[in-house]
């Protein structure tokens, strides 16, 4: 076994907003999706805040099926697969084995939004959004809405 390839956002909602995005989704249906993200600054102590409308322009973005993805190589394996060989998802390799202590070594592929919030709401439904940048919610303000 050369890895082991894990995912806890294959979700109902995550083929949702990828069918909105697309352009399959509901025409009387708006979606938001909202969570948190690594923060580039090597200081930063906590995430960052995302919020978009699902396959709104102003998003600026489009979710894709490896989002989310995890490899964990096994660095036993007598065929091992080679770093990068499935493009788009994050990767852990054991770089240093000593007595009882491991370390890991974590390559991500992107600075991707980890498992969020989705929020449907049906027609009749007035939905105004209040989006800083298209994927940062700045500051403390946590609300996708006004």
């Amino acid at each position: 076994m050369a890895g082991v390839l894990f995912t806890n956002n294959a979700t109902v909602s995550k083929f949702n907003r990828i069918g909105t995005e697309r352009g399959y989704g509901l025409s009387d249906v708006a979606m938001i999706r909202f969570g948190t993200m690594p923060d580039p600054d090597p200081n930063a102590v906590e995430p960052q805040m995302f919020c978009y409308p699902v396959g709104g322009e102003e998003a600026g973005y489009q979710e894709t099926f490896s989002e989310g993805l995890q490899l964990m190589h096994n660095p036993w394996a007598k065929n091992p697969l080679e770093l990068r060989a499935l493009r788009g998802i994050t990767e852990h390799q054991m770089i240093a084995k000593s007595g009882l202590k491991i370390r890991w070594a974590s390559r991500s592929a992107g600075p991707w939004p980890r498992p969020g919030s989705t929020k449907a709401m049906s027609a009749g439904v007035s939905v105004k959004y209040r989006i800083r940048s298209p994927l940062l919610v700045s500051g403390n303000d946590r609300s996708c809405s006004s």
